[in-house]
Parts: C-alpha cells; structure tokens; sequence
C-alpha cells in the first residue's frame, strides 16, 4: 500500500505545482527550516520538488484533506531571497462543498 501511496502523492504533487516544477532527488539540506517558516511538524511521505534554484516546495498526499473522500496534495512553496528563504505560501487540490475532487478541466 505504500508504493500505491507514493504514487499518489507524485502525481498529485507534480499537478499542483504546475509547469516546470522536477521531483528533487532528496531534501534540501535545510529542509527543517524551511518547514519550520510554516509550522509543519508531519514529514510523512514528504517528497521535494524544485524550480531551478531558489524555488522549491515540500509535498504531501493527504487523505480526506478538506471533506472525508476528498484526497489531496498540499505543498509548500519556499523562495531563495538575498536575505535567506521565505515562503511563498500553501497550494493544494480543490475539492467543492460535496467532497467531489474539482479537476479544473
């Protein structure tokens, strides 16, 4: 079920983040940090992504993530600034009032 899991996130995390976003090999080495600008404690089946070098973004496949049924990403996008890194707020999938994922097709 794990392998099934990681998929979904892959998947999910590439959609939200949009176009020219790559899967990162590993978290960058200051990871802790950067999640820290947002308060995420939950690193569970966190993967990484980047878009070039000063935009990166932490990702995680959530079940039930706004309404039971609704499964989703949620990512957090973080900016190299002169001064060090700052985030540059949440994304995640949509789901409407009745839980039904919105596909935005």
């Amino acid at each position: 079920m794990a392998g099934l899991g990681g998929c979904a996130t892959t998947s999910s995390c590439k959609t939200i983040a949009g176009p020219g976003w790559q899967l990162s090999g590993q978290a960058p080495a200051n990871a802790g940090e950067l999640l820290g600008l947002e308060g995420v404690t939950d690193t569970r089946d966190l993967i990484w992504l980047h878009k070039g070098d000063d935009k990166v973004m932490g990702c995680q496949y959530k079940s039930g993530l706004i309404y039971p049924g609704c499964s989703g990403s949620v990512g957090y996008v973080f900016e190299k600034q002169a001064k060090g890194w700052k985030s540059d707020g949440v994304v995640m999938d949509a789901c409407d009032a009745n839980g039904v994922q919105d596909t935005d097709d």
